[in-house]
This record gives structure tokens, sequence and C-alpha cells, in this order.
């Protein structure tokens, strides 16, 4: 699953109108939604994609945690990101 499809939802109050609204702003194009103060959702297809995208944000996150641990990472270039795209 790719994280390309990623937004992240500035903060609005639990059970307002107003998240409901922030968070269609966001859709279809975004398929998983960091809800800052929230948490992470995700929709798809059907409840299993949506969980196999969950699981993708929180490896991918999970990565990023880790590698920060150990020092500063260096992140691919756009160019670079192209060419391992091209190889799948």
């Amino acid at each position: 699953q790719a994280l390309s499809d990623l937004a992240v939802v500035d903060y609005a109050t639990p059970g307002s109108e107003e998240l409901p609204e922030k968070i269609a702003s966001y859709l279809p194009q975004a398929r998983i939604l960091v809800l800052r103060n929230h948490g992470v959702t995700a929709v798809g297809e059907d409840m299993e994609e949506a969980y196999l995208r969950l699981e993708a944000c929180e490896h991918y996150s999970r990565i990023c945690f880790l590698a920060n641990l150990a020092g500063k990472p260096r992140y691919l270039s756009s160019s670079e990101q192209d060419k391992l795209r091209d190889l799948l």
C-alpha cells in the first residue's frame, strides 16, 4: 500500500460539525487521514483495504521513528524514488 494518498487534517473539536467538514475536504483524494490530536483513520473499498492502509501507515511510521533514533535519515530524492517505482 502506497502512502502517497495520505493527508494531515487540522484539529477540530470531536463531535463538532467542523471535524467532518475538514475530513471531507480531503476525500476522495486522500485515503489515509492523520487527524491532529485524534489519531489515524483510513478509507477503502472495504474494511480489509482500509485496514491494510492503516497497517502500511503504521509500518512506515515505525521505520521513520527508528531511523530518527539511529541518526538523521537521508531521504531519497524524487528521481531516486521514481527509479525505485520503475522497478516495481
